[in-house]
């Protein structure tokens, strides 16, 4: 039996906190907003008065077999975006605890690369973002998991 990439959009994760989610409203043809979201659209932490507002997205798949996975993130850069959002990945070996810069554009495509990790089959492994002291807005697409092998 073949692997098989996972995404988990945003969608279908479970969002604590505040959000606010961008439903695009153009089609993918239009010339004004091309639609480069992954599922209906992608949410963004919310500011009150200037203060940012507690939000947590964590992102559990149903592993289809145990192996290696290449794990990335998607969100759109922005310059107004944090340049350490706080990211940890549960995975078969324990947990992993990233920053991500959300600012600067590392790749033309929508996924950054956060790494290589084992998971086991099933819905152990996940991957959680959130707004933590992050020095900016924080952006959420979807995460997926790039199936690398046994």
């Amino acid at each position: 039996a073949l692997g098989r990439d996972v995404t988990v959009d945003d969608f279908d994760a479970e969002l604590a906190g505040r959000w606010d989610g961008a439903h695009p409203q153009l089609s993918a043809r239009s010339e004004r907003n091309p639609d480069i979201y992954l599922g209906p659209g992608a949410h963004y932490d919310v500011l009150r008065e200037g203060r940012k507002l507690p939000a947590r997205a964590r992102f559990q798949p149903a592993f289809p077999r145990a192996g290696r996975y290449q794990v990335c993130l998607g969100f759109r850069p922005a310059k107004n975006q944090a340049t350490n959002v706080p990211v940890v990945i549960r995975h078969a070996a324990g947990t992993k605890k990233l920053k991500i810069n959300e600012r600067e554009e590392t790749t033309p495509f929508n996924f950054v690369a956060l790494g290589e990790f084992e998971f086991k089959a099933g819905d152990s492994g996940f991957v959680e973002i959130s707004n933590a002291d992050s020095d900016g807005r924080v952006a959420i697409d979807a995460v997926r998991w790039v199936w690398l092998g046994d």
